[in-house]
């Protein structure tokens, strides 16, 4: 794994690359913090993710706590764009004291294109795994969102444990690259 302290540039320097995608991703700002919300609080994209306070207040000193922790090289909270439209989230967190990174907050606003949603893992994978060099990517699915789950085993995820809310997973990077052309073939991504 990169050490932590070199995450900031490194991820400044992936997304700059993505430079003329149709699905892209920017660093999420406090001035983001009413989109967040706006999704995470939106009834049709809330269900198989934690709940969140209906506060704009706290949601702004959430970001700007977060932003700190980016700095850092613990974190890091992304909005998801077409075409240059916010058009969903997604973070990667978790990763302090091992070789795995941890992503969720993942949330496509309604009504955009699936391309955005079948890119995000690309965009994800490419940028833990090959960017920030961890060797295995861990995740909780809620056991309701069937077709998240599939989509992660048809990858190569690897079920760990089911309890009563959610289905772990560990998706080591040899998996995943031998996956990826078949995700970047799907996407159209030119990465």
């Amino acid at each position: 794994m990169l050490p932590s302290k070199q995450h900031p540039e490194a991820i400044r320097r992936y997304i700059a690359s993505l430079g003329g995608q149709k699905i892209s991703l920017r660093l999420a700002k406090e001035r983001d913090a009413e989109f967040i919300l706006s999704l995470r609080l939106n009834p049709e994209r809330n269900a198989h993710i934690s709940a969140t306070a209906p506060s704009l207040l706290e949601q702004r000193k959430w970001m700007s706590d977060y932003e700190s922790r980016f700095e850092a090289g613990k974190e890091a909270y992304f909005i998801i764009t077409d075409h240059g439209e916010d058009v969903g989230t997604v973070r990667i967190y978790d990763y302090l004291t091992s070789d795995s990174f941890c992503w969720g907050s993942w949330i496509i606003k309604p009504g955009t294109p699936e391309l955005a949603a079948f890119s995000t893992p690309v965009l994800v994978y490419d940028l833990g795994f090959h960017c920030l060099d961890f060797g295995a990517a861990h995740f909780d699915i809620r056991k309701e969102n069937i077709s998240v789950w599939k989509f992660e085993e048809m990858l190569g995820a690897e079920l760990i444990c089911i309890d009563e809310l959610s289905r772990r997973y560990t998706y080591p990077r040899s998996k995943y690259n031998l996956a990826r052309a078949r995700l970047v073939k799907l996407t159209g991504l030119n990465i």
